[in-house]
């Protein structure tokens, strides 16, 4: 976690830095070359926030300056070890730390740094006997027991996280190193994932108070309180929380304002959401996803040309997005423009090959165009990745159209062990494939929904049957009940103009 990185660091400076390093180091050989000692110093202990220069630093204080030392020595190494971390290099990181320690076995930063590189890599078990040893040579160490609470959550030893956390607290109760704070922010998630929720309200009250000027509290708070049903409170603390960040230096006022708008949306509020959303994007043009979520937002409000645009704005900042293709692709098919709409899922498909949607979605068009063949195909692929019924009884109405009825019914047989009986719509794969009667499968729809669904997959078998009065029947039925959002609705119109 970088925050503790970046306390163990600055602990480490303070140590470094006190040292008689100019006038204990051996000369510098070439002063026109090479730094002075107080200056490689404090670029060393700066490493975990400029590796490179802070690797450079660290190491001409072990080549030259700090041989005939091992405590120095290892809080060089220590120093190197965060900086080869922060660069990615684990391996180097840890052959410094160990180095580090086998020159000072009671040198409690190295150990606690090496035992944060492993909890990073996600191997709680080898770092665990690290915050132990950290622990009992340093009871005080607040850091620690925040480190060591973080692993044993991982390991669902909540009751033992939270009483690392309370030590923490209790150790720091000014927060004058911030540790309180933390602790008290990683509790109350704690007490959500308990679904302790006042208990989690709280522990972020308590960590306001330590720190009222961090907005990510107010972020956290606010989300708690929202998913409580007290939405008024969950506006303030957002509101908060983009005050304090106004010009988005820490990304809150940007994260604070997509919460904002989407509680505003969940209420129906959609111009307060747009609003939100605005002002987001003048913060951060550069957020894909900021455009995205407003062409939604207008989509809800009817306002398709500009869900069009910020589509279309959501391309332009970034050509290689699938998602943002496969969106506008959406807004076309439900325009019923097939044409730009099956261009754009061409290129969600080519810019992410193993995305599944895009090949789904373009299915669809494919089917309202009455191109079955390719229609097919893509659903082929979809099935065989992700078994589903839904789009399993479109694949066999797409073969069975194309004249291949034998294969559809083989492939519907596979499929349908895969599904469960008892899920939604497996009754009308088990019509279509002759285990249960026309009457029985109308019986079984319960809601308007799986009526209206069931009509339509009716109305395609009678098409297969050549019966096209009956089929004109239900597809009606189904153009006339289904949701205008549903596939059905849409399959259902193309295919009474067809039968026009």
């Amino acid at each position: 976690m970088r925050y503790f990185l970046l306390v163990s660091a600055s602990v480490l400076t303070v140590i470094i830095s006190a040292l008689p390093l100019a006038r204990t180091f051996g000369q510098v050989q070439n002063p026109t070359e090479a730094k002075a000692p107080n200056e490689d110093a404090k670029a060393c202990g700066g490493g975990a926030l400029d590796p490179d220069v802070g690797i450079e630093a660290c190491s001409r204080l072990l080549d030259q300056e700090v041989r005939d030392s091992a405590q120095r020595r290892a809080i060089a190494l220590t120093f190197r070890g965060m900086a080869w971390k922060a660069k990615g290099d684990l391996k180097k990181a840890v052959a410094d730390l160990t180095e580090a320690i086998g020159l000072d076995e009671g040198f409690v930063p190295a150990y606690e740094t090496r035992a944060d590189l492993l909890r990073d890599n996600d191997q709680c078990d080898l770092a665990l006997p690290e915050y132990d040893r950290v622990i009992k040579l340093a009871r005080d160490r607040p850091s620690a027991y925040i480190s060591r609470a973080l692993c044993l959550s991982t390991k669902d030893q909540l009751q033992g996280a939270g009483e690392d956390l309370d030590r923490a607290i209790k150790l720091d109760a000014n927060n004058a190193g911030g540790y309180a704070m933390t602790a008290l922010g990683i509790k109350a998630r704690l007490d959500i994932a308990r679904n302790e929720v006042d208990d989690a309200l709280k522990s972020y009250d308590a960590a306001i108070a330590l720190d009222p000027k961090l907005p990510a509290l107010y972020l956290d708070r606010g989300a708690v309180l929202s998913a409580k049903g007290d939405q008024d409170m969950a506006l303030m603390d957002y509101d908060r929380a983009t005050k304090l960040d106004e010009s988005n230096v820490g990304g809150f006022a940007v994260a604070a304002r997509i919460l904002k708008g989407r509680l505003e949306a969940s209420r129906g509020n959609f111009d307060a959401a747009v609003g939100e959303y605005e002002q987001a994007i003048k913060l951060d043009p550069k957020r894909i996803s900021l455009y995205l979520d407003r062409a939604r937002l207008w989509n809800l409000k009817g306002d398709t040309d500009r869900a069009l645009t910020d589509y279309s704005e959501a391309i332009k900042v970034d050509p290689t997005n699938a998602l943002a293709f496969n969106s506008r692709g959406d807004l076309y098919r439900n325009q019923g423009d097939y044409q730009h709409a099956i261009a754009d899922y061409d290129q969600a498909v080519e810019k992410q090959p193993n995305d599944l949607t895009a090949f789904g979605n373009r299915a669809l068009v494919r089917f309202y165009q009455g191109e079955f063949v390719k229609a097919a195909d893509d659903l082929k692929r979809v099935v065989d990745a992700a078994p589903n019924a839904y789009p399993a009884l479109l694949l066999y109405v797409t073969k069975s159209r194309d004249g291949d009825a034998r294969d559809a019914k083989s492939d519907l047989t596979k499929i349908s062990a895969k599904l469960k009986a008892g899920d939604w719509p497996y009754p009308i794969v088990e019509f279509y494939l002759g285990k249960q009667s026309l009457r029985v499968t109308e019986g079984v729809a319960k809601t308007p929904e799986q009526r209206c669904e069931t009509q339509f997959y009716i109305g395609e078998w009678h098409l297969l049957r050549k019966d096209r009065s009956e089929a004109a029947k239900a597809l009606q039925a189904a153009a006339d009940t289904c949701p205008k959002n549903f596939v059905e609705y849409r399959g259902a119109l193309e295919e009474l103009k067809r039968l026009k």
